[in-house]
């Protein structure tokens, strides 16, 4: 843990030279936290000149969503993750708002509970 700096505030990673913060998105969006493990990954954002890591838990592969394939987010989604959540698909999958997320002013604060 880093002191000082919000919980969901995972560390620090050297990429190439550069330190990034790593964010743990289960803490931001408030969701249980399973622990660190050997196989997590970190998931890079960059968008302009901000650019930092996200916490996976593990990573299966990518794929391709069409815009049309995206469902509206549930109504039962309320909170910091309503602002954060682009939608989802039909097969569950939970699609976040990255452009959204790189610019949350709540990624730097200490309590994101809304």
């Amino acid at each position: 843990p880093l002191p000082g700096v919000p919980s969901h505030i995972f560390g620090l990673i050297n990429l190439r030279g550069q330190i990034l913060v790593v964010v743990d998105l289960k803490i931001f969006f408030n969701l249980p936290v399973s622990g660190f493990g050997e196989f997590n990954k970190v998931i890079i954002l960059k968008k302009g000149n901000v650019e930092f890591g996200i916490l996976s838990d593990v990573v299966l592969g990518t794929s391709r969503i069409n815009e049309d394939d995206i469902l509206n987010t549930p109504i039962t989604v309320k909170g910091i993750g309503e602002k954060y959540i682009r939608g989802v698909t039909r097969d569950h999958l939970i699609i976040l708002n990255a452009e959204t997320l790189m610019s949350a002013d709540d990624l730097k604060k200490g309590d994101n509970r809304n």
